[in-house]
């Protein structure tokens, strides 16, 4: 059995939830339940024309640039029209999980999203510790949570986050990252948010070197004191710090196919994850979104053995054990 690091809630919802939604849902109440902000946002992303012309999941899922991925991102929420539809959501997501043979996986949510649903946060605590509990108890998988703020809100929006957390739901959440975007919502910006998450006995991480370089990385270390990094491919991009992850043990959440899907690196075999291996980093190696790229764990599985080979790769799959949040038994 498995354990897996990085994963968001929604985008982990599978896709047959999704098109069922579709029919349930006219595409024109789906439309209409977006707050113009996020439409005019995202109108210009060909894969959100395409799909409000078409009605086709497929046609949302297909990306030129992060942009795009996050306007079907985005979309995808206000399929979710009640609480009832996300505890559906997440009964699907249990049965990915089993068949990808998970048995404890860190789900990233971020509260907000859902609040935009109608979903406050006491509703979502319920819903999700109540999945929690069901998967344990009838499935032996044990889900965990993760808090995301979503840095485009900044950071004192996400410190009032973290006050109703405390507040509503002080065990939930085993620890807190930073999504969004990543170049221009930088990690020095959000310090004083984990200190605060810190103060609450909340774990570290933050995606950081994804769509930017190495000095997001630097930051969210030196700044934000994380125990781990999301993400963090780009660190190949610097010597120094390749050093420094490794002789400090910091782990990278690694995403291969959410990598090549978005343009960081054009294929697999130019993925800096062999470099960063060899060079003694720690990784992870995760899904990130897996419906809206096409993937599971057992496939990005296959990918790191067709790049490393069985030996190295049979390694990494277990060391994700040593670094997981929640204080469990390993696997």
């Amino acid at each position: 059995m498995y354990a897996e690091l990085h994963r968001h809630l929604q985008g982990s919802l599978p896709r047959r939830f999704l098109e069922q939604r579709l029919v349930e849902l006219p595409l024109q109440e789906l439309v209409s339940r977006m707050p113009m902000r996020l439409r005019e946002r995202y109108r210009s992303c060909p894969n959100v024309q395409t799909f409000e012309r078409s009605g086709k999941l497929s046609e949302l899922l297909v990306y030129r640039e992060f942009k795009d991925f996050a306007a079907a991102y985005v979309t995808s929420l206000f399929l979710l029209d009640s609480p009832q539809a996300l505890k559906s959501g997440l009964q699907a997501l249990v049965e990915d999980l089993l068949t990808d043979k998970i048995s404890y996986v860190e789900l990233i949510v971020a509260p907000r999203e859902y609040e935009m649903l109608g979903i406050n946060l006491e509703q979502l605590a319920t819903i999700l510790s109540e999945a929690s509990q069901d998967s344990l108890g009838k499935h032996g998988l044990r889900m965990e949570w993760i808090l995301e703020p979503v840095r485009n809100l900044g950071c004192a929006a996400g410190q009032e986050l973290l006050k109703m957390v405390k507040n509503i739901c002080p065990n939930l959440f085993c620890g807190i990252t930073l999504g969004g975007d990543e170049l221009n919502y930088p990690a020095h910006d959000f310090k004083a948010l984990f200190d605060d998450a810190r103060d609450m006995g909340l774990h570290l991480t933050a995606h950081a070197g994804e769509t930017d370089g190495a000095q997001s990385i630097w930051d969210a270390i030196q700044i934000l004191q994380v125990e781990r990094i999301g993400h963090g491919v780009r660190a190949a991009e610097d010597d120094r710090l390749i050093d420094y992850l490794a002789a400090k043990s910091i782990p990278l959440e690694l995403c291969l196919s959410a990598n090549i899907a978005l343009g960081i690196y054009p294929s697999f075999l130019q993925h800096p994850l062999k470099e960063l291996v060899q060079r003694g980093v720690r990784v992870s190696i995760n899904t990130d979104d897996p419906t809206f790229f096409k993937t599971s764990l057992h496939q990005e599985y296959q990918i790191l053995r067709s790049l490393l080979g069985p030996t190295t790769s049979e390694t990494i799959i277990k060391g994700s054990w040593s670094q997981k949040f929640a204080n469990y038994p390993t696997s």
